[in-house]
């Protein structure tokens, strides 16, 4: 993590130099630009691997999607760029259990194998402020803070009918706030590739498909 922040950092002091330093840039005043992510890692989907990895439990099965989800920002300066952060992710994890039930009627214990299933899934959609940097008409480089709606949702579902608990969990504070540091190369005039890292708020590595307007 402080390898992380230091990086990030430096990138920034990089930024800040070469603002007094531009020529041509990829990007300029009046640009859209759109861009489709993928991230990793999925961090619940990572743990649940890690905690059920090595489980007796019959058909486990783990499935995780995302994070993904979409940049978009309207450049209202050369170097400033205005928008909107959006990511999705869920998670999921299926297994059996053999359980034993006392049958007051019998005086005897029962077998039976009940299914128990856990989803979370997390949604974020957070207005941005971007700042770009770099003299390269291929290579635009930003940093940008975002915040704004977060929010998560646990559920929990099994056909044991004698599980009694939480059905389902929410966040009570649906708020996010995310730092990221990033750069487009633009191999064409319009399309480009996408390279992020941040903290906070989605996944600590994002990538995907930049396109200008």
């Amino acid at each position: 993590m402080k390898k992380l922040i230091l990086s990030m950092a430096l990138v920034g002091y990089v930024a800040l130099i070469n603002t007094n330093q531009a020529s041509a840039q990829a990007v300029g005043q009046g640009n859209i630009i759109t861009v489709p992510q993928y991230g990793f890692p999925n961090l619940f989907a990572y743990a649940l691997r890690t905690a059920y990895n090595n489980s007796n439990y019959t058909g486990l099965e783990i499935k995780g999607f995302g994070p993904t989800g979409v940049q978009f920002e309207f450049m209202v300066t050369d170097k400033i760029g205005l928008g909107l952060k959006s990511n999705f992710s869920s998670t999921s994890i299926s297994y059996d259990e053999n359980t034993e039930v006392y049958d007051p009627n019998t005086g005897q214990y029962t077998s039976s194998i009940y299914n128990y299933k856990l989803k979370f899934v997390r949604w974020r959609a957070m207005p941005r402020f971007s700042f770009h940097f770099g003299n390269s008409d291929k290579f635009d480089g930003y940093f940008g803070v975002a915040a704004g709606y977060s929010a998560f949702k646990l559920s929990y579902e099994t056909d044991d009918p004698n599980y009694t608990g939480d059905i389902a969990i929410s966040n009570p504070v649906p708020i996010g706030f995310r730092l990221d540091v990033g750069g487009n190369y633009f191999f064409t005039e319009k399309m480009g590739l996408n390279f992020e890292i941040g903290l906070g708020g989605g996944p600590v590595i994002n990538a995907g498909i930049a396109t200008k307007f």
